[in-house]
């Protein structure tokens, strides 16, 4: 699923950095993710000639450092769930415009 929030979010224009704690994760993120868009464009929600600059605005980092260093949005667990709000994409999240907020 973090690939389809990575996507969506790329897709509205917003510049995007893809980290995870198992390196396997992001083998292929960017290919299931062009993948995702190839069906979008086959199902006409978007056009071949933007798959490009969306996949350009992804960037995968292996150093979380890295990645939060200059966010100005983080998705992450947090260990006081008492003190946390949960916001969940349904599935495809890039296709289903909406989020389920829960709390922790």
């Amino acid at each position: 699923m973090g690939h389809g929030v990575a996507q969506a979010y790329a897709q509205e224009g917003y510049p995007i950095t893809i980290t995870d704690e198992f390196k396997s994760v992001l083998t292929g993120v960017k290919d299931k993710i062009k993948a995702n868009l190839e069906t979008l464009v086959q199902g006409k929600k978007l056009h071949q000639n933007d798959i490009e600059q969306i996949l350009e605005r992804i960037t995968i980092i292996e150093s979380l450092e890295e990645t939060v260093r200059d966010a100005d949005f983080v998705t992450a667990l947090m260990k006081s769930p008492e003190r946390t709000i949960v916001t969940h994409w349904m599935n495809l999240p890039y296709l289903v415009p909406l989020v389920e907020v829960v709390p922790g």
